[in-house]
C-alpha cells in the first residue's frame, strides 16, 4: 500500500523528512501524526513503497533517495514498538538505506524501539544528531533491536548533540564502527542493553566529545571481528565508565585499543566495582600521542595483552591508577611500559594489582638524546602489588622512578636499575612492610655507564635471591630497613655502596664492604657470610652474631674474610634457641682466611643479648688474633688480664642496659 496525505485534495510535494512522528505497531499498521495547520511539513517523503501492512509478520520498508529524516527541521518521532519492524533500505542510489535523526539545523529527532520482537534495520549508516544544531535521541528499551549494516555515528559534525540510550535486555548491532562525538557532542548510555560493534570511537575528531557508560550485570559492549578496536579520546575528547558489573570485550587480535589516541586528545577510561571488566586481547596504549588516563576501582578488572603508557614524545602522556582490594591491570600475556618514548605515570594503591610479564619504566630515547622516555611508579599500602612474573627495567634508555611505600608489594624475576648509557634509574623502597622481592640477579647500573640508584629507608625490605650487582656510576644506599640478598656484588672498585643504617644480610659479599651505620648479620640466622675482599668496620655501624650452639654455621655465625678485617664497630652478640653456653666453648665469629688476613683495630662488645650462668663470662682476648671469642671462669684475683677483659665486657653491658 503506498500512502500518501492530501491537503484540500491536492498531492503534497515531497521534502523527504519527517515531521511529527511514524509509529509502527505489531498490528502493523503505520500511523502518520501530523499537526492541525500542515500536512505538507508533517509528511512520509519516499521514492519508492512504504510497505506496512506485514501484520507483525513482514517488515515494513522504506527506499528513500536521500535517507531516512527524522527531525529534519522541527521535532520529529518514529516509534517502533510491541514487536514492529522496520527496514530502511539501500536501493543504491543517493544516502539511501542511512538514517538521520536529527539532521538538520534545528532538527530533533526521537526514535524509540521498545518491546520484544522490535527491529528497525538501516542498511548503511545510523546518524544520531547529525548536523550543527541539530539533536538527536535513540531508546532502545525492554528487548528492542536495532541493526545498522556499516555502523552507526552518535553527535556527527560539530556543533551537533546526538544520544542512543539501550536498556532492560535491548540491543544495538553496528557492522561498522560505532562512534560517539565523530565532530560533534555524543552520549552512549547501556543500561542492562548491550551493543556489538567491529570498532569503537569517543571523541573521534577534534571537535568530538564523546561519552559512554556501560552499567549493569547484563550490559555488554562487544568490539570484535574489525581491524580498530576501541580508542577512547581519538582526535578529541572521550570518557568511558563501566560500572555496577558492566562488561567491555575488544577481541581483535591485531588492531590496539587507545585511551587518548593522537596529538591534542584526551581520553579517561573508569572501571569500577566488582564484576565490571575490560577483556582486550589487543595492545592498550594509554596516552599514545595524546593525555589518557585509566582508572581501575573498588574490585574493577582489565585484561590486556600488553600495555604501554605515555608513548609518543610529543603529548604522548599516561596514567594508569588501580586502587581498591580486588582491583586488577593484568597485561600477563606480554610487557608493560611505563613511559616508552613519552611520560607515563602507574599507581597502584590500597590493595590494587598489575600483572604483566616484563616491565620498562623510561623505555626509549631518541636519537640525538635530547627526548627521553619518563616513567614513574609507586605502590603504596598494604595488599598493593606490581607482580612481574619476567624482567623490571628500571630506567633502559630514559628516565624511570620507582616508588614502594607504605606496605605496596613489588615481585619480579630480575630487576635491572640504569641499563644503558645515558639512562637514569631510581628506586626507593621504605615503610613498614614494603617489599621489593626479586628472585634472580639484580643489577643497580649496569653497561655503557646508566645511572641507577636503589634506596632502602626506614622499614623497607629488598630481597635479591640471586646477586645484586653494583656497577658504577650505580649507587646502594642503605639507611634503614633491610637489604637481604644472595651476592653482594661489590667488586666494580668504583661502585657505590652506601651502609648508613638498616640491616645487611648476605651469604657472599665480592669486594670491599664498609660498614658506617647499622647491621650486618651474617648468612640465615645462624650462617656464614663470605666477604672476598676487605671489611671495614667504622664506629657506628655494627656486626650482629647469633649463637645457637658450637657448630659454626649450622649453629652459630661467622665471616670469612679474605682480606683485612679493620673493626672499630660494634660487635653485638645474641644467644639464640635457649642456648647459654658451657665454660671453654669457643666460637671463631671472624675468620681470616688467608695467611695475610689479619683483623685489626678496636671493637666493642655487646653481650646484652647473651648473659652466662653465674661464675662464667666472655672472654675475648684472643679476637683481633684470630676472631674467636671463648667462655672462661670469672678469674680468680689476681688473673688481671682476664679481669681486664671481664671488666671491660660487663662495662659495656651496663653502659647498654642504661642506655
Amino acid at each position: 500500500m503506498f500512502c500518501r496525505c492530501f491537503f484540500n485534495n491536492t498531492p503534497p510535494a515531497y521534502d523527504n523528512s519527517i515531521f511529527g512522528f511514524v509509529r509502527i505497531l505489531s498490528c502493523g499498521v503505520a500511523l502518520v501524526a501530523l499537526c492541525a495547520c500542515s500536512c505538507h511539513s508533517q509528511t512520509v517523503n519516499t521514492s519508492g513503497d512504504t510497505n506496512h501492512s506485514f501484520n507483525g509478520q513482514g517488515p515494513w520498508n522504506l527506499k528513500e533517495f536521500d535517507g531516512l529524516r527524522i527531525g529534519q527541521t522541527q521535532t520529529g518521532r518514529l516509534e517502533i514498538e510491541d514487536g514492529g519492524k522496520a527496514n530502511n533500505l539501500f536501493d543504491g542510489t543517493g544516502t539511501s538505506g542511512n538514517a538521520f535523526v536529527g539532521s538538520d539545523s534545528g532538527g530533533f529527532g526521537i526514535v524509540d524501539v521498545d518491546g520484544a520482537g522490535s527491529h528497525w534495520v538501516n542498511e548503511r549508516v545510523l546518524n544520531v544528531g547529525y548536523n550543527t544544531n541539530a539533536n538527536g535521541r535513540l531508546n532502545i528499551d525492554t528487548g528492542g533491536l536495532v541493526t545498522n549494516t556499516l555502523g552507526s555515528s552518535i553527535g556527527v559534525l560539530a556543533g551537533s548533540d546526538g544520544r542512543v540510550r539501550i536498556e532492560n535486555g535491548s540491543r544495538m548491532e553496528d557492522g561498522g564502527a560505532t562512534i560517539v562525538g565523530a565532530f560533534g557532542a555524543g552520549a552512549l548510555t547501556m543500561i542492562n542493553g548491550q551493543l556489538k560493534s567491529n570498532a569503537g570511537r569517543l571523541g573521534n575528531r577534534a571537535t568530538g566529545d564523546g561519552v559512554a557508560v556501560v552499567f549493569g550485570p547484563t550490559s555488554l559492549w562487544e568490539i570484535s571481528g574489525g581491524l580498530n578496536g576501541l580508542a577512547v579520546g581519538n582526535q578529541g575528547t572521550g570518557e568511558l565508565t563501566v560500572r555496577l558489573g558492566g562488561r567491555i570485550t575488544s577481541t581483535s587480535t591485531i588492531a590496539t585499543d587507545f585511551i587518548g589516541n593522537q596529538s591534542g586528545s584526551t581520553g579517561t577510561v573508569n572501571v569500577t566495582g566488582s564484576g565490571s571488566t575490560w577483556a582486550s586481547s589487543s595492545n592498550l596504549e594509554i596516552g599514545f600521542a595524546g593525555t589518557g588516563t585509566l582508572n581501575i576501582e573498588s574490585g574493577g578488572v582489565v585484561t590486556s595483552n600488553s600495555g604501554t603508557l605515555g608513548q609518543e614524545f610529543t603529548g604522548g602522556n599516561g596514567t594508569a591508577n588501580i586502587s581498591g582490594t580486588g582491583s586488577h591491570w593484568d597485561n600477563s600475556g606480554s610487557e608493560l611500559n611505563v613511559g616508552f618514548f613519552g611520560k607515563g605515570e602507574l599507581n597502584i594503591t590500597n590493595g590494587g594489582l598489575v600483572t604483566n610479564a616484563n616491565a620498562q619504566i623510561g623505555r626509549q630515547r631518541s636519537n640525538d638524546g635530547t627526548e627521553r622516555g619518563d616513567g614513574s611508579v609507586t605502590v603504596n599500602g598494604g595488599g598493593s602489588h606490581w607482580n612481574n612474573s619476567g624482567t623490571l627495567f628500571v630506567g633502559v634508555f630514559g628516565d624511570a622512578d620507582m616508588r614502594v611505600e607504605d606496605g605496596g608489594l613489588v615481585s619480579s624475576s630480575t630487576g635491572l636499575v640504569g641499563l644503558n648509557d645515558g639512562s637514569s634509574g631510581e628506586v626507593t623502597v621504605t615503610g613498614v612492610g614494603s617489599h621489593w622481592d626479586n628472585s634472580g640477579d639484580m643489577n643497580v647500573g649496569f653497561f655503557d655507564s646508566g645511572s641507577g640508584t636503589l634506596k632502602v629507608e626506614s622499614d623497607g625490605l629488598v630481597t635479591v635471591g640471586g646477586s645484586l650487582i653494583v656497577n658504577a656510576p650505580g649507587t646502594v644506599n642503605l639507611s634503614g630497613g633491610k637489604l637481604d640478598v644472595g651476592t653482594l656484588d661489590l667488586s666494580d672498585p668504583l661502585a657505590n655502596f652506601n651502609m648508613t643504617g638498616g640491616r645487611l644480610v648476605a651469604d657472599q659479599v665480592q669486594g670491599n664492604l664498609e660498614i658506617t651505620g647499622g647491621v650486618l648479620a651474617p648468612g640465615d640466622s645462624p650462617g656464614l657470610t663470605s666477604i672476598d675482599g676487605n671489611l671495614n668496620l667504622l664506629v657506628g655501624g655494627s656486626i650482629e652474631f647469633e649463637i645457637g650452639g658450637t657448630t659454626p654455621i649450622s649453629e652459630y655465625d661467622t665471616i670469612d674474610v679474605t682480606g683485612q678485617a679493620n673493626l672499630f664497630g660494634t660487635i653485638d652478640v645474641d644467644l639464640i634457641d635457649s642456648f647459654e653456653g658451657s665454660l671453654d666453648d669457643s666460637f671463631q665469629l671472624v675468620n681470616p682466611v688467608f695467611f695475610f688476613s689479619a683483623i685489626t683495630g678496636s671493637p666493642m662488645f655487646d653481650f646484652s643479648d647473651a648473659e652466662l650462668e653465674t661464675g662464667l663470662v666472655w672472654d675475648t682476648s684472643t679476637f683481633l688474633n684470630d676472631g674467636t671469642i671463648r667462655i672462661s671462669a670469672v678469674p680468680e684475683p689476681g688473673s688481671t688480664t682476664v679481669i681486664v677483659v671481664g671488666l671491660c665486657t660487663l662495662g659495656l653491658v651496663r653502659r647498654r642496659r642504661a642506655a
